[in-house]
């Protein structure tokens, strides 16, 4: 070793090769670190930007719901601008005095109906319509039968022929006049009544009531007039 000898000229040259081949490395290793810093600056960017975005989608969402949302709170100054609105719309004017009179007029003839008191029946010389208390008798018009829900049909100057009606040509020819007719007496101050399940011939006035336990007649009720 101590034989050894080592020019330092040589020396210094030989260092500096040796920094010479280590420079371009240690530049690259410069220029690494500068874009692994740059990239992740850019990706800390991008990750505020969608942390920031992320966090103000749920706020957007709650607008929206709310605007879609009926049951939402309404503010009060918009909802008194709203009441006012519809405040000075047009005026309610009541129905002209012609549409007035035909209304109640209508009224009155659904309601105004009245039985006869009491229902009666009687040969022709009868005259028929509503019978009033108080008033001339009249037989009724309106007879109705509650057991075959048929008008009870009338004619004048005519009687039952007894030994050919049956409940069945009744049942089956009411109230048809031309089929009924076959079986019709002319018979001068007589009414005949029918419905499909019962008939009489009647001369004299007396109340339905009279006629019959078996007979379900009743006043049909008439308009007034």
């Amino acid at each position: 070793m101590a034989g050894l000898s080592v020019d330092v000229d040589e020396l210094d040259d030989l260092l500096q090769d040796v920094e010479a081949l280590l420079a371009p490395s240690s530049s690259t290793n410069h220029a690494t670190c500068s874009r692994a810093i740059s990239k992740a600056s850019t990706s800390s960017s991008s990750s505020s930007s969608r942390s920031a975005a992320t966090s103000s989608k749920p706020k957007k969402q709650a607008a929206m719901k709310k605007q879609a949302d009926p049951d939402s709170e309404v503010d009060l100054d918009d909802l008194d601008d709203i009441l006012n609105e519809l405040g000075d719309g047009p005026e309610l004017r009541p129905l002209p005095n012609d549409l007035q009179r035909r209304k109640s007029v209508s009224d009155r003839t659904k309601t105004e109906v009245t039985k006869c008191f009491p229902a009666l029946v009687g040969g022709t010389a009868l005259a028929t319509g509503q019978n009033k208390s108080g008033a001339a008798n009249r037989a009724c018009s309106r007879l109705h039968c509650t057991a075959c829900d048929f008008k009870i049909c009338t004619f004048d100057d005519c009687s039952w022929d007894a030994d050919k009606c049956d409940y069945l040509f009744f049942r089956n020819n009411v109230p048809d006049f031309h089929k009924l007719k076959v079986n019709l007496v002319p018979t001068k101050g007589t009414r005949a009544y029918a419905c499909q399940c019962c008939w009489r011939s009647v001369r004299e006035t007396e109340p339905v009531a009279s006629l019959g336990s078996d007979l379900r007649w009743v006043c049909g009720r008439h308009p007034t007039t």
